[in-house]
């Protein structure tokens, strides 16, 4: 039998155990708040590693991004010729590109957002698969080059050329059963061999066809809203 005092040792320690595991468990509780927290901050690029992207030290604080997060590639940078390392299929969120003479390429991604060109002289080479309705969208008074092949997985696409008479050419194929709708005021240049399988709508600006396969007419329809298309040496505007 145990004393009373040694029962009430007892019953004093599960309580404060008790007490030191309910504090530890709100400790947890609150750095993964924080965590969550942070995980919607971008990750910005430095370049200050090597050229890939699983490197913590290419990133601002040297902490690599994780599965959604959005990516910013700014300014000033170390390296603006860069590898997406992770492996193929790894979901971002959106990615920025703000400053110039940027070549991205790598494994294949999920998008779950944009890609969008502010700088100058750009190249963007990796695979892309839509995991929700985005696209790409060219701000810049220079012409963006998108080389990798984009997958619309059902959703809509979206490709925006904003300045007058400045180009966004895509080279890649675009297949998916989504459709593809273009806008702004300037030129969206489709060279890719594309099958997708929606329809396409031209909402803005001018698209220019290449060749003869870019938009596949024997299996989808067109929307000509307010724009301009050219084919080969043909155009054709709706007012």
């Amino acid at each position: 039998m145990l004393s009373d005092f040694a029962y009430r040792l007892i019953r004093q320690r599960r309580r404060r155990t008790s007490a030191e595991r309910l504090s530890y468990r709100k400790l947890l509780l609150e750095q993964l708040e924080d965590r969550r927290m942070l995980s919607l901050e971008p990750v910005i690029w430095d370049g200050g590693g090597d050229n890939n992207w699983q490197t913590a030290a290419n990133w601002v604080d040297d902490v690599a991004p994780v599965t959604n997060d959005d990516l910013i590639f700014p300014v000033v940078a170390a390296q603006t010729s860069n590898f997406n390392g992770f492996p193929a299929g790894t979901s971002f969120g959106s990615i920025l590109i703000e400053g110039n003479n940027y070549d991205l390429s790598g494994n294949s991604v999920v998008l779950n957002g944009s890609v969008t060109n502010n700088g100058t002289g750009n190249t963007f080479g990796i695979d892309v698969e839509m995991g929700s309705t985005g696209g790409f969208a060219n701000s810049s008074a220079s012409t963006f080059t998108v080389t990798g092949d984009i997958n619309t997985a059902g959703n809509a696409l979206t490709l925006n050329s904003a300045v007058t008479n400045v180009t966004t050419l895509f080279s890649g194929s675009i297949s998916g059963s989504g459709s593809v709708v273009t806008g702004g005021s300037g030129i969206t240049v489709l060279a890719g061999d594309n099958s997708y399988l929606g329809t396409t709508t031209v909402a803005g600006g001018v698209v220019s066809v290449r060749h003869d396969h870019a938009l596949c007419e024997s299996t989808r329809a067109y929307v000509w809203e307010r724009a301009e298309a050219a084919v080969g040496a043909r155009s054709v505007r709706q007012q």
